[in-house]
């Protein structure tokens, strides 16, 4: 039964989806400077949509304060092009050679507006969770039902999915919580 087991899979697939509402909540700034706010930001750089760290330096050499400090700084213009097209409120201020990003404070409407982008996406995570749990369960039932797995089998397995998913579930209201109180402590 081991070789044919899709919790494993099902487990790693959750792990991922959760991984990518931290890296999500990464981006979302509470008033301080966070090189993750704008490193995936996409740059039109030679005709190519780039992750702006793969051509800059970013740095946040104090709270409210970014810089970025393009590799090849002909693509200074296209960098802050992106960074005023994105969503992220930031007006940045270039000299030539380098990219200034002043973080702005949070008002109070910005932050609450923060706060359902959070819970928005952490209700994004959980629907993905229950998908995968369905999958996975239907994956189990077929195994059952090709003689992989005995009844016992699968309602071990089926408590193992719920159990992964409960605890996986938890961990996502727990970043969403976390996240929601630094937005709303700024």
């Amino acid at each position: 039964m081991s070789e044919n087991n899709p919790v494993p899979k099902m487990e790693k697939k959750m792990e991922n989806a959760v991984e990518t509402l931290k890296e999500e909540m990464a981006r979302i700034h509470v008033g301080q400077a966070n090189p993750a706010m704008i490193e995936d930001l996409k740059v039109e750089y030679y005709g190519t949509d780039t992750p702006l760290n793969q051509i800059s330096n970013i740095s946040a050499p104090e709270s409210g304060l970014l810089v970025v400090q393009p590799y090849d700084s002909s693509q200074i213009d296209s960098i802050e092009k992106a960074i005023m097209e994105s969503d992220l409120g930031l007006n940045p201020n270039n000299d030539g050679e380098i990219i200034r990003i002043p973080i702005p404070k949070l008002s109070g409407d910005r932050r609450e507006e923060l706060v359902e982008v959070i819970q928005e996406k952490g209700e994004e995570t959980k629907i993905s969770l229950r998908n995968i749990r369905r999958e996975t369960n239907k994956e189990i039932e077929e195994l059952e039902d090709e003689g992989e797995v005995t009844e016992d089998d699968k309602y071990m397995l089926e408590d193992e999915v719920d159990d992964i998913t409960s605890s996986l579930t938890e961990k996502v209201d727990e970043i969403v919580e976390n996240k929601s109180s630094k937005v709303r402590a700024v």
